[in-house]
């Protein structure tokens, strides 16, 4: 293969076919097909392809894009190698937001749920709604964020 300067695999099939490859009697099409297959293409030959092809800009409907700028929120501590995260995930946009914690301390997690609402916000979004699970630190911050805090 570095001898013929990583050819196509086009290429290679027709050295395979063209008795130029020696020592190996047995090797056929279906075997170099399921090589490729298996390997993929070598980086060298996409290297030098790559390089030569322009570049253009997908064009963007913007019909498309939404304008919705609301969001909901669901979050939980989770436990992960001896740390303690607050995750959240925002609704539509699949985003997962993360926050280190100490303890699930009314304080930590008030402060934690407070930066990623202040994160979503900095960025013209809006938090409506927050969904948690009904654990007790969580139950008695229900009244915490007012709804002019979130919108």
């Amino acid at each position: 293969m570095t001898n013929s300067r990583y050819p196509s695999p086009n290429e290679m099939l027709h050295l395979l076919q063209d008795g130029n490859i020696r020592g190996l009697p047995t090797l056929g099409a279906a075997d170099l097909e399921r090589a490729y297959k298996i390997y993929g293409v070598h980086p060298e030959y996409v290297r030098g392809q790559m390089t030569k092809k322009k570049v253009g800009r997908m064009q963007v409907d913007l019909g498309l894009c939404s304008t919705d700028k609301t969001l909901r929120l669901y979050t939980d501590v989770m436990h992960i190698e001896g740390n303690m995260f607050l995750i959240t995930v925002t609704d539509p946009l699949n985003l997962t937001l993360q926050f280190k914690i100490e303890n699930e301390s009314r304080l930590s997690l008030c402060t934690a749920i407070q930066s990623q609402l202040s994160v979503l916000q900095s960025r013209a979004f809006e938090p409506k709604i927050v969904y948690t699970d009904p654990h007790s630190t969580f139950r008695s911050m229900t009244r915490e964020f007012q709804e002019s805090k979130l919108t």
